[in-house]
């Protein structure tokens, strides 16, 4: 395989363990979603609060509901086994059960590290949209 097709394969499965991400958000699959961030993930939300892996994985349990999850186009550029991911997301969001349905725009930077031929979030960054 020429280094140019591992690249785009290697980028194609990051682009599928980024919608294995979405997926498992918006079926509140927590099992899943432990397998595809690392044990020091940091979650910074559009608001500017951070999480790390523990109280992230709390908020993700709770009464949020995800509802939609639309990427837009993604940029991805891979640097050894490390992987910088840039791109839009709209997000449909239920903060509880008796909530309204909000969506909300945002541009997003996430870093990716390769750990035995599978990717897994180490940061996620999200700008508010207006």
């Amino acid at each position: 395989m020429a280094s140019g097709d591992k690249t785009e394969a290697r980028i194609n499965h990051l682009l599928q363990a980024e919608r294995r991400r979405c997926s498992a958000l918006l079926e509140k699959d927590i099992a899943s979603l432990l397998d595809l961030v690392t044990a020091d993930y940091v979650h910074t939300h559009g608001n500017g609060h951070m999480d790390d892996h523990g109280s992230y994985f709390t908020m993700v349990a709770g009464p949020i509901c995800y509802t939609k999850m639309d990427r837009g186009d993604l940029s991805v550029r891979i640097y050894g086994d490390v992987a910088v991911m840039l791109g839009d997301l709209t997000v449909g969001v239920k903060p509880h059960a008796n909530a309204e349905n909000i969506s909300v725009k945002f541009k997003l930077q996430q870093v990716w590290v390769e750990d035995g031929g599978e990717w897994r979030s180490c940061a996620y960054q999200a700008t508010a949209l207006p």
